[in-house]
Formats: structure tokens, C-alpha cells, sequence
């Protein structure tokens, strides 16, 4: 799935936001897989990447199982990667930090900056 340098993730919340997620840092028009799930917002603080991040920061957290962290979550290749999100009130970008661990797949929490 985040093999291939242009390969993307797209996750779709209950809110009909969709979230993009690229292997690259810079966002551009590839194609992505899209997944149903539930957005929600959550306090951050130390995430599973290992970074200590704040509420004021655009974070995502990616559910347990799409996140997939080895035996050190601070090595996983989602971190530092960036979601776009695209909602009814418009659209942001934000990094994956950190792991949900009570989403369901295709689900992410977000942090009150997304909001």
C-alpha cells in the first residue's frame, strides 16, 4: 500500500471528509484507495512517532491497524507523512504523529487544530 513513492491512502470520515495520504511530503494529484471510517479529534501530547506534539499543530492519528507499528512505532514510515483533508468547510493538511488505537479502520483522530 505505501510502497511505491505515488502510492496514497484516501480514508473518508462520517462527516463526508475525505483524507489523503501520501507517501511524499509535497501533495499532488495521484490517485488514492478510499476507505470509510469516522473522524474524530483528540488532545495530543507524546504520539507513537516519538514527538511530542501540541493541540495548536495539525496532527493525525491513523487507526491501529492501518497505522501497522513494528516493535519501534518511532521507526514506522507513516510518521511525517501528510494527509490532506477535504471537508464541507474546506480543506487542510496535516501529519501523521501519532496511532489511534480505539479507531476502526479507515478511521483517525484529528487534532482540535483540524478542527
Amino acid at each position: 500500500m505505501l510502497v511505491v513513492l505515488l502510492v496514497s491512502l484516501v480514508l473518508l470520515n462520517s462527516c463526508n471528509a475525505a483524507v489523503i495520504l501520501w507517501k511524499r511530503a509535497s501533495l499532488g494529484s495521484l490517485p488514492g484507495t478510499q476507505y470509510d471510517g469516522i473522524g474524530t479529534y483528540y488532545d495530543t501530547g507524546m504520539g507513537s512517532c516519538g514527538k511530542k506534539d501540541t493541540n495548536d499543530e495539525l496532527i493525525v492519528a491513523i487507526n491501529k491497524a492501518q497505522m501497522g507499528n513494528g516493535p519501534n512505532p518511532n521507526t514506522n514510515p507513516h510518521c511525517g507523512r501528510y494527509v490532506f483533508v477535504q471537508g464541507s468547510d474546506g480543506s487542510t493538511k496535516a501529519k501523521i504523529e501519532d496511532t489511534c488505537p480505539t479507531c476502526g479502520s479507515g478511521s483517525l483522530d484529528l487534532s482540535p487544530a483540524g478542527n
